[in-house]
């Protein structure tokens, strides 16, 4: 009878042993971050990308599809439940962004 024997060099094993630990945090990690911590973060990129359409073209975006991304950056313009952040310009030219939230009921 013959045994199949797995033999790993030590860079092999030590990248397969790194890709199982990186494996186990992403799974922990994504407990540990909340929708609406998530959604905050996503907001305050879009400010960011907001702030740099209006310097660019001296007005305000009509919608966030037409701001510019951010390198490096989460540039989604969803919320944590992938419902799409919302964008009002106010009478005063200020804008509110917003998010229904995991409930929906904003």
């Amino acid at each position: 009878m013959h045994f199949a024997t797995l033999v790993l060099r030590p860079t092999a094993a030590l990248a397969m042993v790194f890709l199982v630990i990186a494996s186990l945090l992403d799974l922990c990690m994504r407990h540990w971050v909340s929708g609406a911590a998530i959604t905050e973060t996503r907001m305050w990129v879009i400010k960011r990308r907001i702030l740099l359409y209006a310097r660019r073209n001296n007005c305000l975006p009509r919608n966030l599809v037409s701001v510019p991304p951010l390198p490096g950056f989460d540039n989604s313009i969803n919320d944590a439940w992938q419902k799409p952040i919302r964008y009002h310009i106010n009478g005063d030219g200020t804008v509110a962004l917003s998010s229904f939230g995991a409930d929906e009921t904003g």
